[in-house]
């Protein structure tokens, strides 16, 4: 299973995107919305807790393998357990799964990282924590274990990478070294 975290500022961005995506199917929340517009007016409940929060949505999206499926009910205990172990534990959430395309089961999990009584859920390193819950959550379902990015000795390209081989039409030293 691989993770992605992307923290932004719009609920109801976020939530079109992954609401109004063919094949979108909510699977779990914990709000009465049905669609992006109510459920983006829901989740100001939680962040008028703290107006000055700058990245106050969570956006999570876990994909399993290509080969790999998982039922509705486990995705929903796979998600309960990611949720608490990564801290949100009193925070509004919609998970959506997505079957758009073939071999690609993924999940979006869309959040407030304020809880309801005010504090926040911290983000410094929550990219570590997440590989971490995510090796357990294999584990759990019998998934393909992926390698954690620090044990990987590949590195993936930064952006300014990415940006000079577009510009100069040459593939960086990395690339080449890879």
């Amino acid at each position: 299973m691989i993770g992605k975290i992307i923290k932004g500022k719009s609920f109801q961005g976020c939530l079109s995107y992954v609401m109004e995506k063919s094949g979108a199917a909510v699977i779990g929340m914990n709000m009465d919305g049905k669609d992006p517009y109510s459920l983006a007016k829901e989740f100001s409940m939680s962040w008028q807790l703290r107006p000055k929060l700058n990245h106050k949505v969570c956006h999570i999206i876990l994909s399993l393998s290509p080969e790999e499926r998982l039922n509705n009910h486990d995705w929903k205990i796979a998600i309960a357990q990611y949720l608490k172990e990564m801290g949100f534990t009193n925070n509004q959430y919609v998970a959506v799964k997505h079957t758009d395309k073939e071999n690609h089961e993924h999940i979006h999990l869309v959040t407030s990282r304020v809880r309801m009584d005010g504090s926040v859920v911290p983000d410094s390193w929550d990219w570590t924590r997440s590989q971490d819950v995510i090796r357990k959550l294999e584990q759990n379902f019998g998934l393909a274990a992926v390698t954690s990015s620090w044990e990987s000795d590949r590195q993936e390209q930064t952006k300014s990478q990415i940006d000079k081989e577009i510009e100069t039409g040459k593939a960086t030293v990395k690339r080449q070294l890879a």
